[in-house]
């Protein structure tokens, strides 16, 4: 068990490495390359083609990243996977690609509530990131899951 652990600790990290290097090439102004690091994030994530993860439902991938792994290691995953998911938003804004950026931040905002709805305390980071999130998205282009888990974490924090 302790070697899957490493495994998922240094996964993480390298992850991160990538993260940070996306954010160096869309602050240098190069997000078509940011991009494609995302991409290969991606695939290193999900350890199969980003075809394969393209090609089923975001609930599908949620799951995909939770397969086999404890719900620690998902969670933390998922959450990565929400970064991603919001640094490629932020990379097709710097590209002017809005239709595209707006997929990507309305996938990573799904994510998050998706993890904000499933963990009983308050995590205030992503909250915070929710938050940042909703901020990229016009109000009337949110979808109704998003909706939906929306009012269910307003009623939970009431």
């Amino acid at each position: 068990m302790i070697v899957r652990e490493d495994f998922i600790v240094r996964q993480i990290a390298m992850l991160r490495q990538l993260l940070a290097h996306v954010f160096r090439l869309r602050t240098a102004g190069e997000p078509d390359q940011a991009v494609t690091v995302l991409m290969q994030a991606q695939e290193k994530l999900f350890g199969r083609p980003l075809s394969e993860v393209l090609d089923v439902s975001l609930d599908e991938q949620l799951d995909l990243l939770a397969s086999g792994h404890s719900a620690a290691d998902a969670r933390q995953r998922r959450i990565m996977y929400a970064h991603l998911l919001k640094e490629a938003g932020l990379c097709y804004t710097r590209a002017d690609r809005k239709d595209l950026a707006a997929g990507a931040f309305k996938s990573a905002l799904y994510v998050v509530l998706k993890e904000v709805e499933s963990e009983p305390t308050r995590d205030e980071e992503l909250i915070s990131m929710a938050r940042g999130l909703l901020a990229e998205i016009l109000p009337e282009e949110l979808d109704e899951p998003i909706k939906a888990l929306l009012a269910a974490i307003g009623e939970a924090q009431s």
